[in-house]
């Protein structure tokens, strides 16, 4: 196998390390398979991979190189403790991740470095720095975007990012973001030029409840403000009816 009870063995790493596009590749695409396994992140975090991975994000395995690495710290974030999701953060994992964003390029790297973020911005400790790189514009212009995996991943990072007050004027502040969210709100009019979202309306609405339900927690006024001059507090109330009323069948039907 391409690993060991002790870590990953040397000629994965080597040519991971290498200056071969093809070999990076290969071997990115064998990490890829390991991280969809937990046990194995600590075995990926402790190998010294990380570094090589994240430079992939950039250049040195061509398209399938930065989608397989892509994919691969995506699981590892996903899937993993928080250990690991720290030592990816360590290794320069955040503006790896904006930086592909930052691309533009609709790309399935672009969507694992979103969801990446997304799972990062669940632990407080991770949100400013994910904030300090400048992912807040480049997760807004994901959202707005035509691809509806990347409108999903935004999504949750900002669900996610919004649960820390210090950051929801600079979230607010994104142009489109708090409409994109009233939007997902079922029975809600798309604004003009809206897409519309991959995720079932059950999920699409989970997000929209998540980020504005840490709008209302927080006493300050510009978030108060932004809630009401949205125009969410009728699908708001509408949605959360209709979720309490889904709750009750779930568990009369259990």
């Amino acid at each position: 196998g391409a690993d060991s009870q002790r870590g990953l063995n040397y000629p994965l790493l080597a040519a991971l390390a290498s200056k071969n596009p093809a070999s990076r590749a290969r071997a990115a695409a064998s990490l890829q398979g390991l991280a969809t396994d937990p046990s194995r992140g600590p075995v990926i975090a402790a190998s010294g991979a990380l570094p090589q991975l994240i430079s992939l994000l950039q250049d040195g395995g061509g398209t399938r190189g930065r989608d397989c690495a892509a994919s691969a710290l995506r699981h590892l974030c996903q899937h993993n403790s928080a250990e690991v999701r720290k030592a990816v953060v360590a290794a320069g994992g955040i503006p790896g991740f904006v930086a592909v964003l930052r691309q533009q390029t609709a790309s399935k790297a672009r969507v694992d470095a979103g969801m990446a973020l997304a799972f990062l911005a669940k632990s407080q400790e991770h949100r400013a720095a994910i904030a300090a790189e400048s992912a807040l514009p480049e997760l807004a212009s994901q959202l707005r975007e035509d691809v509806p995996a990347g409108r999903d991943a935004a999504a949750q990072a900002f669900a996610a990012l919004a649960a820390s007050p210090e950051l929801q004027p600079a979230i607010i502040a994104e142009q489109g973001v708090v409409r994109r969210f009233v939007a997902m709100l079922p029975g809600a009019d798309p604004s003009p030029g809206q897409p519309q979202d991959a995720q079932p309306q059950e999920h699409r609405t989970a997000f929209a409840l998540s980020f504005f339900a840490h709008l209302a927690a927080c006493p300050q006024a510009p978030q108060r403000g932004a809630l009401a001059e949205s125009g969410a507090l009728p699908a708001l109330v509408a949605a959360i009816t209709a979720s309490t009323a889904l709750a009750s069948t779930r568990a009369s039907a259990a």
